[in-house]
Formats: C-alpha cells, sequence, structure tokens
C-alpha cells in the first residue's frame, strides 16, 4: 500500500511504557521492542484503557529522537488534561502535519518492517522533523495475522 495522504494532527499527550533504544541495537539479540511489548501486554492496562474506551488504539511511539537513538513507548493517547502516574512515561507531542503510510494486509511482524523500509527510502526527500512519528494499532490490526497498520511521519510543512 505505502503513503496514503498528508494530515495535521493537534497536539496530543501520550502515556505509556518507554525504552530508549536504537535501529542497530534491534537488528541484534540484544533488542528492547519485543520486551517492551510483552511488558505492555502482562501489565495492568486500566489505567490506559478505561471500560468507556475500548476501542482506543493502541499507539506504538518513537520520540526524543538524539543521533542514532530514541525513545519507544508503547501505549495510548490520553485526554489532554491527564497526566498519569508511573510506571507510565507521558511524553507530548506538538501539532504537526504528518504524512501517513498504511501497510498492506498480512502477518504484523512483517507490515511494520516492510512499512518502516518503505518510509526511509521516501524519506531521502528530508521531509521528516523527527518530532514523533507513531504506528497506530486499531480494530484493523486485531487479527495478528491479517493485521493493516497506520504510521504516522512528522514532516515539515
Amino acid at each position: 500500500m505505502g503513503f496514503s495522504h498528508i494530515t495535521h494532527l493537534d497536539r496530543k499527550r501520550f502515556a505509556g511504557l518507554s525504552q530508549r533504544t536504537s535501529n542497530a541495537l534491534e537488528m541484534t539479540e540484544e533488542r528492547r521492542i519485543p520486551a517492551l511489548w510483552d511488558q505492555f501486554w502482562k501489565q495492568d492496562m486500566s489505567a490506559l484503557l478505561s471500560q468507556a474506551e475500548k476501542d482506543k488504539s493502541i499507539i506504538a511511539l518513537y520520540s526524543n529522537y538524539e543521533q542514532e537513538t530514541y525513545t519507544f513507548s508503547v501505549g495510548t493517547f490520553q485526554e489532554y488534561d491527564d497526566i498519569l502516574p508511573g510506571p507510565y512515561e507521558n511524553i507530548d507531542l506538538p501539532a504537526s502535519a504528518y504524512a501517513v503510510f498504511t501497510s498492506r494486509i498480512g502477518p504484523i511482524e512483517e507490515i511494520v518492517l516492510e512499512t518502516w523500509k518503505e518510509i526511509w527510502t521516501w524519506d531521502k526527500r528530508h521531509l521528516r522533523t523527527f518530532t514523533g512519528d507513531f504506528e497506530m494499532y486499531d480494530q484493523s490490526a486485531a487479527v495478528p495475522q491479517r493485521a493493516q497498520v497506520n504510521i504516522y511521519v512528522a514532516i515539515k510543512k
């Protein structure tokens, strides 16, 4: 599928579990992202996903980019006035334009990496701002072997 469209989103507050990592580290046996996903699913999610918001999307957020490292977080977007206590990290994303990439339908681990590879090629135009990018896991990603994911990449206007 690939690049879908450009949209503008107002500032957002994210709450979730976080870990510093790099793409190089994620290619080794010491990778941290799978363990963070495991921790997220084992954690009591009631603070993040209230009964009134069962359909809230799970967000995988990439923020605080510094040279080769970044913070990877798994959680949800919250109301802007809410600040959740530890172990959740609260991260504010500025209002931004985003290029939205839609994966094909397939096994979740394959389609996410495939879509990021396309983004890295697309980014040769140097449009990214690195203020915060995120993968949105909604109902279309509920079946891991037949998932579809949207990835939002912050860009210059």
